[in-house]
């Protein structure tokens, strides 16, 4: 199943303009971008959304310009890493390239 962004938006309660911005920095791309240039979600893109929204709003209630200060202090803290490692595995790599992506460092 695809969705359009104004739908995601809808399901998500994600403004289209974050997630504009999410496509902007790389940090959710959509499956595709049809032949009118519409951004289209596949169900892979909202199982990743709702995890970037779990960690980014739900649980830390950060805005958008706290974003990157959270994104850094989760991957530079040891404790944050043990922790969501264990109830998320994954988290860490994912954050960590999204920090790559948002502020344009290399490793």
């Amino acid at each position: 199943m695809e969705f359009t962004i104004k739908k995601i938006a809808e399901l998500s309660g994600i403004s289209r303009r974050t997630l504009r911005y999410y496509d902007e920095i790389g940090l959710l791309k959509p499956g595709r971008i049809n032949s009118s240039g519409y951004r289209i979600y596949t169900q892979k893109d909202i199982d990743k959304l709702q995890q970037i929204k779990t960690i980014m709003y739900k649980e830390r209630k950060i805005t958008m310009s706290n974003e990157e200060k959270f994104v850094r202090m989760y991957v530079c803290d040891e404790r944050f890493k043990q922790y969501y490692d264990k109830n998320q595995p994954g988290t860490t790599e994912f954050l960590k390239n999204a920090v790559l992506i948002y502020t344009g460092m290399t490793e």
